[in-house]
């Protein structure tokens, strides 16, 4: 049986950090676990961290209206 269709699919977008942020991401992302960065680790952190802006600038967006 497939699997049905996401909702919401992702979509690819890139982004350019500077070398020093993305270690310093890397390093906070790191899993001793694993031994590298868990797959998904820096989507799920963007993404988070995004809609939380999204929401607080909307919000003020609104508020000013």
């Amino acid at each position: 049986m497939p699997r049905p269709a996401n909702a919401n699919p992702p979509r690819e977008v890139h982004v350019n950090l500077p070398a020093d942020l993305a270690e310093r991401l890397d390093r906070f992302l790191w899993s001793d676990l694993l031994g590298k960065v868990p797959y998904g680790a820096r989507s799920d952190l963007f993404v988070s961290l995004l809609t939380n802006y999204l929401n607080i600038v909307e919000g003020e967006e609104n508020e000013s209206v």
